[in-house]
């Protein structure tokens, strides 16, 4: 019984840190959904526009702007960010 006991804290304690690990996914996804609108507006252009590498925001994201290509440098509060353009090795033909 004890066994079963040390199991069943076990899965709780697994279950709760993936709860944890998806709410975080959920709440990056949404900044970048921010983000994009942010860029839609002071680039001056449709959403349709834009293009990213990932679902969720970090520094180092490539996003793709009118064909532009341009890597995502956020600050250390993630409250501001530039962008730096970016050429590909291997680009589209």
């Amino acid at each position: 019984s004890i066994i079963l006991l040390l199991f069943i804290i076990l899965e709780i304690g697994i279950q709760y840190s993936n709860y944890q690990i998806n709410q975080s996914k959920h709440t990056q996804s949404s900044q970048m959904v921010g983000f994009i609108e942010r860029v839609t507006k002071n680039e001056r252009t449709d959403k349709n526009n834009i293009f990213v590498n990932s679902t969720q925001l970090a520094d180092g994201v490539i996003v793709k702007i009118k064909g532009d290509y341009y890597k995502i440098n956020l600050s250390t509060d993630q409250q501001s960010y530039t962008l730096t353009k970016s050429y590909l090795i291997n680009p589209e033909k």
